[in-house]
């Protein structure tokens, strides 16, 4: 049965015909896909799918106007994720519907190469960034968030959870160790995993200071220290420095 006219605004056929002409195009269906568990800059989605800037930029374009992709910026830097369909607005659905599709795809293994090319290089430059900022850490992390400010609220929640005595911690990237002390008044043994020697070092000063017997300070990626089982993982201020956070979280959890 056709519809009067008068019955769909124009603009609302406007929204899912820009809905349905971002879905109508392969690449651009990749693209969602390669998102679907982290967010890539402009000249890292270029180099991920072999086309250029200009060629990427105009793809991203089209699903920015059609809600598809959503953005933040990091300094001068625009990073793109896919946007949360909302299912009461127009086109909610079928905004959900294409994104169960989309991640039923499996990208092409070159495709799946050059995005862990790309994570691997965030990954060496997070690690340049530390060496050359490690001395100024503290000041650092005060301007965004110092631990004074949820420090109460972490530890309501590790006290709420209830653990057994005999529970096992690991704090992923403890910093100057300034957490420890209450991990180690509250579990049987605390793993503490660090890149970084200044600032284990720095840990391991707080360990001596306040007789932490229990604490085990290892100089190891969290990712590739596969031995280190726990029953709770503790991540303060470090999660968006992974290359890719989604999968580290992933993998983290599969250590409890």
């Amino acid at each position: 049965m056709n519809l009067p006219a008068s019955s769909i605004r124009l603009e609302q056929n406007d929204e899912l015909a820009a809905l349905c002409k971002a879905s109508g195009d392969p690449l651009r269906l990749n693209v969602l896909r390669a998102l679907a568990s982290d967010s890539f800059g402009v000249l890292e989605l270029a180099q991920i799918f072999a086309i250029g800037q200009s060629g990427i930029s105009h793809h991203l374009k089209v699903l920015a106007q059609a809600g598809l992709v959503a953005t933040r910026r990091e300094g001068n830097a625009i990073f793109y994720r896919r946007a949360l369909p909302d299912t009461l607005r127009l086109g909610g659905k079928l905004h959900a519907a294409l994104l169960e599709e989309v991640d039923a795809l499996s990208l092409a293994q070159e495709v799946q190469d050059r995005i862990g090319q790309v994570q691997q290089r965030r990954a060496v430059t997070s690690q340049d960034f530390f060496l050359r900022t490690e001395e100024k850490f503290r000041a650092q992390q005060d301007l965004i968030a110092g631990l004074p400010q949820y420090r109460e609220s972490l530890l309501a929640l590790i006290d709420k959870l209830s653990f057994d005595h005999d529970a096992r911690a690991l704090e992923v990237g403890p910093g100057d160790g300034e957490f420890l002390p209450e991990l180690a008044r509250r579990f049987n043994r605390v793993t503490a995993l660090d890149n970084s020697p200044t600032m284990l070092e720095l840990a391991r000063q707080v360990c001596y200071r306040e007789g932490l017997v229990n604490v085990n300070l290892q100089l190891a990626d969290a990712l590739s220290a596969t031995d280190v089982e726990a029953d709770c993982v503790v991540l303060n201020m470090v999660l968006h420095h992974f290359s890719a956070p989604a999968e580290a979280l992933r993998q983290l959890a599969n250590r409890v």
